[in-house]
């Protein structure tokens, strides 16, 4: 019979992680400040917005405010830019007004593409 030894997290002093949820929790702190550091916030709380803001049908609240504005200056270095977000965040307003902000009231032709949620019913393609 072979000998009982402890787990090897005891043994290096870490703890036991069994699943991804135990490993965000003891890991969350790092890999925040990871992601800020790796991408940091083009526009901040606090940074003035685009004034043009004010002139939409539909104002945009805080959060949406601050991707609009955070993907107009990223199409100031960059020639692309995503809104990836859940259901119901804004993502057709927050696009629109992006390009609306980005113009700085000049004319402009943008695609603005939109596309909806498709659900299928569990096991239709099995």
């Amino acid at each position: 019979m072979f000998p009982t030894e402890p787990p090897v997290a005891e043994l290096v002093g870490m703890p036991e992680i069994r699943t991804i949820s135990d490993y965000l929790k003891h890991f969350a702190a790092e890999i925040g400040e990871r992601v800020v550091q790796q991408f940091p916030a083009l526009h901040k709380p606090g940074d003035s917005s685009s004034p043009l803001l004010r002139k939409l049908k539909r104002q945009p609240f805080p959060g949406q405010e601050l991707t609009i504005m955070g993907i107009a200056k990223q199409w100031e270095q960059s020639s692309t830019a995503s809104a990836i977000a859940e259901c119901g965040t804004g993502k057709t307003l927050i696009a629109l007004a992006s390009i609306f902000a980005h113009a700085r009231g000049k004319a402009f032709t943008a695609l603005a593409i939109v596309t909806t949620t498709i659900k299928w019913p569990f096991g239709q393609f099995r």
